[in-house]
């Protein structure tokens, strides 16, 4: 028993692992997804059941403020994504076999770790903080 902070003095070897899982400390404003988010319902093109209200409703539930929330393109580091497994073998299966790479941007930084979407108990739909660099 204990608490997310006490997996940060378990030492070094484990320390960039734990820092991808929770982000830092102070928390992170912008998360990617590093497995794919599964919809838990049906998608619709608008409303709720979108892409976008799926993962609010998914954030409000675990008690995380409501983000910006965007859909990434299969390029670069997210193209490994799409040959995740999406499905359990057995039991309930997700209403639609498909993955989608989201990034997430919070008006504060919010402390992880970040789980949303079906299968997400199962390690799919985690997300890790991203460094943002500011165009000007």
């Amino acid at each position: 028993m204990g608490a997310l902070n006490d997996l940060r003095a378990l030492g070094a070897g484990l320390a960039r692992a734990v820092d991808e899982l929770l982000g830092p400390s102070t928390g992170a404003a912008s998360w990617i997804t590093t497995t794919p988010f599964v919809p838990p319902r049906h998608l619709k093109k608008n409303g709720r059941s979108s892409l976008i209200g799926q993962v609010d409703a998914e954030l409000r539930v675990r008690g995380f403020p409501l983000a910006q929330v965007s859909k990434l393109d299969w390029t670069g580091e997210t193209l490994a994504l799409r040959h995740f497994v999406h499905r359990r073998w057995r039991g309930p299966q997700p209403p639609i076999d498909i993955g989608f790479a989201v990034r997430l941007r919070f008006e504060r930084p919010v402390a992880g770790p970040i789980c949303l979407g079906y299968g997400s108990h199962f390690g799919l739909g985690r997300f890790q903080p991203v460094e943002e660099t500011v165009q000007r």
